[in-house]
């Protein structure tokens, strides 16, 4: 359970882009109850395999159906079967800020009507997304309610293009790899099943991974630096238009480190 918010906060289209403070030992009964007071915006994110548990539910749902089976796993010893679904609730008049996942995600909608914006990562740039060794990693910087912020503190936010769809209880919603997705609730609590499953560039992560090449117990410096650069380059060659590494570094610094230093 997170805290995203107070009283004194208007999060109605207006989500922090801060880090949400994490409440660990938070009864699950108290976040349900705090939401007819609403003096604090709570956001739960969880296993629900858990719930199945508790509720006996474990013969009863099939999400399994909508896992998503990368071509290149198949007749591997790869497994891709054990990433669990997850619960999310979000209270009334609330917000999520962008965000992307690396695996495919098929969104179902329980309860409430979801309002979700989609954008694909080829605008990802455009997004000034929060480094890797940030708090807030994967989620955007720009604040998309406050335009005059907005242009200021990126400048290049107004090419940005998104996708809206609103989901039903009992809707699906399949969100590809590296997409970001915005979040909203309404004027109800809004409940979603994600189920994920690890993508191709996931898995080219777990080749250059685990491959039988010296990473570990390596004492010269200069060793450890040649490594890196191995297995940096090893991804780079994996992925789509990257032309050089160079070219990946200085990209890499203009979309998510310039505004932070």
């Amino acid at each position: 359970i997170f805290l995203i918010g107070t009283e004194n906060d208007n999060l109605y289209m207006y989500p922090s882009t801060k880090p949400a403070q994490s409440h660990s030992n938070f009864p699950f009964f108290e976040f349900l109850n705090n939401i007819k007071k609403l003096n604090r915006y709570y956001f739960y994110s969880g296993n629900y395999r858990l719930f199945e548990k508790f509720g006996q539910l474990e013969n009863d749902t099939n999400w399994e159906k909508f896992r998503y089976i990368e071509e290149i796993t198949k007749n591997t010893n790869i497994t891709v079967n054990d990433t669990d679904p997850n619960l999310s609730l979000m209270y009334p008049n609330t917000a999520l800020q962008a965000r992307y996942s690396e695996y495919h995600t098929f969104r179902v909608q329980l309860h409430g009507t979801g309002v979700y914006y989609i954008i694909p990562p080829s605008l990802g740039r455009y997004l000034y997304t929060y480094p890797y060794i940030h708090a807030s990693v994967y989620q955007a910087q720009v604040d998309f309610y406050d335009r005059k912020l907005q242009n200021k503190l990126y400048p290049r936010s107004n090419r940005i293009v998104v996708e809206q769809v609103k989901l039903k209880p009992g809707e699906v919603l399949y969100i590809p790899p590296y997409h970001y997705i915005h979040s909203e609730a309404h004027d109800t609590l809004n409940a979603m099943l994600d189920i994920l499953s690890p993508s191709l560039e996931q898995l080219i992560l777990y080749e250059g991974g685990h491959v039988q090449a010296r990473f570990e117990n390596i004492t010269l410096f200069e060793e450890r630096v040649v490594i890196a650069q191995i297995y940096i380059v090893h991804i780079l060659s994996r992925v789509q238009g990257v032309k050089s590494p160079k070219q990946f570094a200085n990209s890499l610094y203009l979309n998510r480190y310039s505004s932070l230093f």
